[in-house]
């Protein structure tokens, strides 16, 4: 029987790990953890770029918003980072990211007793990061985001709303400005 092996990448906190799972018997086998945050490293979410690059966002230093690529080396099974990009300097938890093309990304996130959104840019030859405008999307709330592509430019967000209610929101992107505009928010379940 030909074995079939698959490549996870788990992100704990601080830590990413790969992961073989050799699909013939379901044995799971483990990388060496790299440490891609040494100080802090909570609520992340893991987007892949290409075939070796992964694009995390995750609450780090002073729970700030925090985004780095990792690259993974599929043969030795060993990850190295690019540098760590602090896109919102207040505050950056429970992120929710999605992939729009091959280098921008919209992550959702809670800050500062708010709902955001923000388009990442990523540059996989200098493993670098920029960011557009962050948009608030829910001004009371917007914790435990949950982010899906729709089409081109439209994404579906449910989150933690106001009165701990659940909540949907369509958020529409523009690559080209960067920029973010929301639909009507739905409360799904009061």
């Amino acid at each position: 029987m030909k074995k079939i092996i698959l490549m996870l990448v788990v992100v704990l906190i601080g830590f990413l790990l790969t992961a073989g799972i050799v699909c013939a018997d379901y044995n799971i086998t483990k990388g060496t953890p790299f440490e891609f945050d040494p100080v802090y490293g909570t609520f992340n979410s893991l987007a892949q770029i290409d075939a070796t690059h992964f694009l995390n966002t995750y609450r780090g230093p002073d729970d700030d918003g925090w985004a780095v690529i990792l690259t993974v080396d599929t043969s030795s099974g060993t990850i190295t980072k690019g540098t760590p990009f602090e896109f919102d300097p207040v505050v950056g938890m429970h992120h929710s990211l999605a992939q729009i093309d091959a280098t921008h990304f919209l992550n959702t996130y809670w800050a500062n007793n708010g709902g955001w959104a923000v388009i990442l840019t990523v540059d996989t030859s200098s493993g670098t990061i920029t960011k557009g405008t962050p948009f608030e999307f829910d001004p009371l709330y917007g914790a435990y985001n949950s982010l899906a592509q729709i089409d081109a430019t439209h994404f579906l967000n449910t989150y933690y709303g106001a009165d701990g209610d659940g909540w949907a929101v369509i958020l529409t992107i523009d690559t080209s400005s960067g920029t973010i505009t929301k639909g009507t928010p739905f409360e799904f379940d009061p």
